[in-house]
């Protein structure tokens, strides 16, 4: 019984630990450093935010070509 209890108990903590990361991940999606620390327009709107999520894609052309 013992056995069975803390398996269940040692997955049940890997779960949890690898779908913070996951969701850790999906936040800041495709963002560098820099992106993540940078002031954004419309961040003065909400000063004490509980949830930031900063999602980026990079892409290697010139604005004009954009």
């Amino acid at each position: 019984m013992w056995p069975n209890l803390f398996f269940s108990v040692l997955l049940a903590v890997v779960l949890m630990v690898a779908m913070w990361e996951l969701r850790r991940w999906a936040l800041r999606w495709g963002t560098t450093r820099e992106e993540l620390a940078r002031v954004w327009p419309g961040d003065e709107l909400s000063p004490n935010a509980t949830e930031v999520s900063t999602r980026a894609i990079s892409i290697d052309a010139p604005a004009e070509t954009v």
